[in-house]
């Protein structure tokens, strides 16, 4: 049976869509595939170095020097109840806030978002006790941001929120008072729980150059820290509070540094400023004369 010309032109007209569908399809293909290569040279040029790449990078920067605090880091601040930990950590907080030197030691100056899951009512008493002590006004801690209600860490919407907040900020420290109010429900011994948790808080060093310091408690079965070996494993620094039987006296250990010595200790005492505690650096001779002393 003859082709007639309607049938002929239906043909050509498929012919060519085909052909125009084939070409689309293949342009789209050429497309992935430079999106791809382009991902792939991206991810290549940022993440495999060289030596002078190492070279060339930026020097960690202190927060507080003395090998105390870095910059872009994950750090826990433990200890047993009552060790004192949340007021060293507002002392940190509101030196790098003001740029004021923490005890003997420099600080780079910079912005701090302070959760505090344990509630804030507490922490404007310490605040007002460490500007009065430094004889500070508060228009010059404009820098010190806080999060007074509870937050989930593991909460992926909440997750965003404060990832934002540090983006926009660009909050120099972030810190989480205490770990086991920011992961609430979460058990500390499953490493899959608390591996979300650090993954969140090293992404804030990688992404964004902020440090973490979480607030957490000691351990009591040899570890450093209580719960998962994850947690322990991820820290750049870990500090320790140790208490002693003398009321107010504690001292601060650096139980972990990556990248700088390990095992220093300074010892503190905590003096009554208005209505809470402050921070002070204690005398060598400080213990053994409030031990002889009759009052």
């Amino acid at each position: 049976m003859a082709t007639t010309p309607e049938q002929l032109r239906d043909a050509l007209n498929q012919e060519f869509i085909t052909k125009q569908r084939q070409i689309r399809q293949a342009a789209k293909h050429q497309d992935d595939e430079n999106a791809e290569t382009a991902a792939y040279e991206n991810w290549r040029n940022q993440n495999i170095l060289k030596y002078e790449d190492l070279r060339n990078q930026p020097p960690v920067t202190p927060l507080i020097d003395g090998g105390i605090l870095y910059q872009g880091t994950t750090a826990w601040l433990a200890g047993p109840p009552g060790s004192y930990k949340s007021f060293l950590a507002i002392d940190w907080a509101l030196s790098i806030a003001t740029g004021r030197p923490w005890l003997t030691h420099n600080t780079t100056k910079g912005k701090i978002l302070y959760v505090a899951g344990e509630g804030s009512r507490g922490l404007l008493q310490r605040t007002d006790a460490w500007l009065a002590n430094h004889y500070c006004a508060p228009a010059e801690i404009d820098d010190f941001h806080v999060i007074g209600s509870g937050i989930s860490i593991l909460d992926p919407a909440m997750r965003y929120n404060i990832q934002r907040a540090i983006d926009e900020t660009k909050y120099t420290l972030l810190i989480l008072d205490t770990q086991a109010r920011v992961t609430p429900g979460a058990n500390e011994n499953d490493k899959h729980e608390m591996d979300k948790f650090v993954a969140f808080i090293t992404e804030m060093g990688q992404l964004h150059n902020t440090t973490t310091l979480t607030i957490h408690h000691s351990a009591k079965n040899g570890s450093i820290l209580r719960g998962s070996s994850s947690i322990e494993g991820a820290a750049d620094t870990i500090h320790v509070m140790e208490k002693h039987d003398i009321p107010l006296i504690v001292d601060m250990k650096i139980e972990k540094q990556k990248d700088a010595e390990s095992g220093i200790v300074i010892p503190l005492k905590l003096e009554k400023t208005l209505d809470s505690l402050i921070i002070t650096r204690r005398h060598e001779n400080y213990i053994s004369n409030a031990a002889n002393s009759p009052f």
